[in-house]
């Protein structure tokens, strides 16, 4: 465990120009991503990638789109699933954007369309700590969720406890509804991996007493 590791939510410099323009240049798309992140923050609007370009030729990245959680419009299946669980709709087709292009010059994205006004109310600061684009699990929670989970700490009592260590839910960076589904999916890849194991051990056994049994095994590339 580093004890160094950041636990704290994505903290902006007082100093750093969050004032997005046409013609503003950033060395990589994961910089215009982190710069529209901590826009959407200073504002009070989720944050969402949207679109992506590629060259046919050499599949570099030509253009990518950033936008406002809210952009678009839900289909009618949604919206009436959304009305049976008494929920706000989640989209309000806004316009806001910052669409950003690869100048092959320079090696640099260029913004090169950008959208402000919001169609819907934007984020309290009290609020904003709820904002999905906002919400991250640090390794060390990771670890420590993991390690609660296995004692048997309800994760109820487990996020609440870090909640007051991080001095308030809003500076703990996630929200307890991603603190169950971390869980839950570190539970399904347990279950899978533990399937394939016994698998192949089966496997294994089948080779000492048939010579002529025969398997392959095809693994997923990791990223």
């Amino acid at each position: 465990m580093d004890a160094n590791e950041d636990l704290s939510p994505r903290v902006m410099d007082a100093n750093e120009d969050l004032s997005p323009r046409v013609g503003m240049e950033f060395d990589t798309l994961k910089d215009a991503w982190e710069f529209w992140l901590k826009f959407g923050r200073q504002m009070g609007f989720d944050a969402r990638k949207h679109y992506i370009n590629k060259n046919m030729n050499d599949e570099k990245i030509t253009s990518k789109g950033f936008v406002c959680a809210k952009q678009g419009i839900r289909g009618p299946e949604k919206e009436n699933m959304i009305r049976t669980r008494n929920q706000d709709d989640t989209r309000t087709n806004c316009p806001v954007k910052l669409y950003v292009s690869l100048v092959r010059e320079i090696g640099k994205f260029k913004v090169i369309d950008f959208i402000e006004e919001h169609n819907h109310t934007l984020h309290l600061s009290e609020t904003i700590y709820m904002m999905r684009s906002q919400r991250k699990i640090s390794k060390v929670h990771a670890r420590l969720i993991e390690l609660a989970s296995s004692s048997r700490i309800k994760p109820k009592a487990t996020h609440k406890l870090m909640s007051r260590e991080a001095c308030g839910r809003t500076n703990l960076g996630f929200v307890e509804l991603d603190q169950y589904n971390y869980l839950r999916t570190k539970q399904q890849k347990n279950l899978i991996y533990g399937q394939a194991i016994c698998l192949l051990g089966y496997f294994q056994e089948q080779l000492t007493t048939n010579p002529s049994f025969q398997y392959a095994v095809q693994l997923d590339n990791v990223k």
